[in-house]
């Protein structure tokens, strides 16, 4: 604050006031938290090492209805895929990141729906079953279209991870389907240079080979 002598002080015109920054202030960080949470909103970061964990309990933690497994953290607006069971659990694990300013975590509701689409007959939104496994979502889809590439189906979980088919041997292991995942099944390209008068042209052909072969055995 300024003294006595200071305070009383005229200024003069053309007179220079310089105004010198506190070395203890520092701008606001901000974080917000949202979804099933009991007190959403935006919050300062307390300091430089807050982290998931204090924010979920400065927020009152988390509601019944949470689907903990959705969860995921954005930042710089890319998706942080995390694992909040696991940071409840024991916030001393590497995943449970430090905060930062303009990070924003949402905890969504449970989902009971699994979307399929790409390559396949019927894209839909089907109703998520534990009992179910990949092939049976598919079926819900109509199954997959010519052009489907069966190997290189993946799958976008509600918080963010991944995961791909993997293939071991001859045999192909599809990706663990969780309530409110995506499945993609992508496609190959298609040929431009490929003629559409293709197939009649192959099927008048083997038509003549047969009346052919049908008269030389008469």
């Amino acid at each position: 604050g300024l003294s006595t002598a200071d305070s009383q002080l005229k200024l003069k015109p053309f007179d220079i006031v310089y105004v010198r920054k506190s070395p203890r202030y520092e701008i606001q960080k901000n974080v917000a938290i949202t979804g099933e949470v009991n007190y959403s909103g935006t919050y300062a970061i307390a300091n430089n090492t807050e982290r998931i964990n204090n924010i979920i309990e400065r927020a009152g933690g988390i509601k019944p209805s949470a689907y903990l497994e959705g969860a995921h953290l954005l930042r710089q607006g890319e998706k942080v895929a995390i694992d909040i069971q696991k940071i409840i659990e024991d916030p001393t694990i590497e995943g449970n990141l430090t905060l930062v300013d303009g990070d924003s975590l949402f905890i969504p509701k449970r989902s009971e729906l699994v979307r399929i689409f790409g390559a396949v007959l019927n894209p839909s939104m089907v109703n998520y079953s534990k009992s179910f496994r990949y092939n049976d979502y598919l079926s819900q889809a109509g199954g997959y279209e010519e052009r489907a590439i069966k190997r290189k189906v993946y799958v976008s979980n509600a918080n963010g991870y991944t995961q791909r088919t993997r293939q071991f041997l001859f045999f192909r292991i599809y990706p663990k389907i969780s309530p409110g995942a995506t499945i993609y099944v992508p496609a190959k390209p298609v040929d431009t240079n490929k003629s559409d008068i293709t197939g009649p042209v192959l099927l008048s052909f083997t038509s003549t080979l047969i009346i052919a072969l049908i008269t030389l055995l008469r």
